[in-house]
């Protein structure tokens, strides 16, 4: 009787070890997909070319996408088959927060090397220097980065799903029920 419960713990911890290890890939086809429509700012690249071409959708059927392109009144219909790959945008964002990172370490650093160098003309020792240069220029880096990194702004893009082909994998009881979906 040991030995059956002993067996069928392996098979579970086998189960879970398998699902483990699958589950990275399997939850990302778990997730809910994108959908697109009109107003939607887009990106693709086609089979016949690797450049982008960006645009809002206009319209979405059964075998393509219509486009507005981007900066003109110029329409463009897609087949669908023909994309190989579709992002979408998620708006501008300004790159403040890493300049304000980068500003910062810079400054600290440009203050500690300041702060150790020999002066004997100072009250403070070489480290209470460090310490204090570092702070004062890395706050003045921080300010000076998050000021010019805010000036800075990029787009940000999703990646849509095309149809790829999505495996679930779903543990029951002493088995697990695998399904494919396209």
């Amino acid at each position: 009787m040991t030995r059956l419960l002993l067996e069928s713990l392996v098979r579970r911890v086998a189960l879970v070890v398998l699902g483990l290890i699958w589950s990275p890939p399997l939850n990302l086809a778990a997730q809910a997909p994108v959908s697109i429509g009109p107003g939607q700012r887009v990106r693709l690249q086609t089979r016949s070319s690797s450049s982008w071409v960006i645009g809002t959708i206009l319209a979405v059927d059964a075998d393509s996408l219509h486009l507005r392109l981007s900066d003109t009144t110029s329409q463009l219909s897609v087949k669908r088959r023909a994309i190989t790959r579709l992002e979408i945008s998620h708006g501008m964002k300004s790159n403040a927060g890493r300049g304000a990172r980068t500003g910062l370490l810079i400054g600290a650093a440009v203050g500690v090397l300041a702060g150790v160098a020999p002066d004997d003309q100072s009250y403070f020792t070489a480290p209470q220097r460090a310490l204090l240069l570092g702070v004062g220029f890395g706050g003045l880096g921080a300010l000076l980065g998050s000021i010019i990194g805010g000036r800075s702004l990029h787009e940000r893009w999703d990646r849509v799903s095309l149809g790829e082909a999505r495996v679930t994998l779903v543990p029951r009881g002493a088995s697990v029920i695998v399904s494919f979906r396209l």
